[in-house]
């Protein structure tokens, strides 16, 4: 346990799942979780982080804890706060769907041709930000800040995967088998999951925020509640959110009654109501992020709900 607190930084906090099975609970400077799978004969990254920095001491942490280097990463989804970190894994073997893949591309050429764009935009920020009096407001403006001066470092390259597959995929080693399993659609177009049967322990990306506003604008609100429901029925004990601490079946079972809520919300402002995060139930009060409750109800209401 103290050898675990040891490698503990201002990026992420280790927390051992079992045997050569590791979550990286990470911190705002990190950006999101990630993840640490010895197969015996090799390893696995889960995820890499949106500070290139981060993604480095990922690394190095993860030859401290399996005495090898990573072979595989493990692209869950899309989103930068889950993907930048890939260039310090540019020698590893980076999988994920080809739905992801392929927007992973866009995005490397998007950055490309917009860095001038985002500088410009970074300096718009610092202005906006100081001037900023509401706390919801300014956290937005925060966050926003935080992802470009990630992306924009002299560093950075998005570097896609180059090994794609559609459903299943099984990685076997010597010690332990990790399936990759897609689900179209839910919280990003192809997102996948990596399972542990025996330990019954599940990576799940964004998939599932514990304790924290889910990011519900990329996704399909329909197909994200049966993902919950089929996941509340699988044999897994263990699940490594995107955002927030190592979770059971319950944090699966209070997102998706934070969906069904912001479904409830987004036809009455359909209707013309007014509404506000203070409309969700208490047991949502104490989430993170609370800048992300606006963002769903107004990119959702551009949708049509089901």
């Amino acid at each position: 346990m103290d050898e675990l607190k040891e490698l503990n930084n201002k990026y992420f906090k280790v927390v051992k799942l079992a045997d050569g099975v590791f979550a990286l609970i990470g911190t705002k400077d990190a950006g999101s979780n990630g993840g640490i799978i010895d197969l015996g004969d090799y390893t696995v990254i889960f995820d890499s982080f949106l500070n290139i920095e981060a993604a480095s001491k990922l690394r190095e942490v993860a030859v401290k804890l399996t005495d090898k280097q990573p072979t595989y990463l493990i692209n869950s989804h899309g989103h930068f706060d889950h993907i930048v970190g890939n260039i310090v894994f540019a020698d590893c073997h980076i999988i994920s769907s080809e739905p992801v893949r392929k927007k992973i591309a866009e995005q490397k050429i998007e950055l490309e041709e917009g860095r001038e764009e985002y500088q410009a935009r970074l300096a718009e920020l610092i202005e906006l930000k100081e001037a900023e009096n509401d706390s919801l407001q300014k956290a937005t403006l925060e966050n926003e800040f935080v992802f470009i001066s990630n992306l924009i470092k002299e560093d950075v390259k998005i570097i896609p995967p180059k090994i794609t597959f559609s459903n299943k995929l099984i990685l076997t080693g010597s010690a332990r088998s990790l399936e990759l399993i897609t689900y179209e659609n839910g919280h990003y177009p192809g997102n996948l999951v990596g399972y542990l049967a025996e330990e019954k322990i599940c990576f799940m990306g964004d998939l599932l925020f514990a304790q924290t506003h889910p990011w519900l604008g990329d996704g399909d609100l329909v197909r994200f509640k049966q993902i919950m429901k089929q996941m509340l029925r699988e044999d897994v004990n263990i699940f490594i959110p995107g955002h927030g601490q190592v979770a059971s079946k319950k944090a699966l079972k209070l997102q998706l009654k934070y969906i069904e809520e912001i479904e409830r919300l987004l036809k009455l402002k359909k209707d013309g109501q007014e509404i506000d995060i203070k409309d969700l139930s208490a047991e949502f009060s104490n989430w993170e992020s609370k800048y992300i409750f606006n963002f769903n109800i107004d990119v959702l209401a551009g949708k049509k709900l089901s």
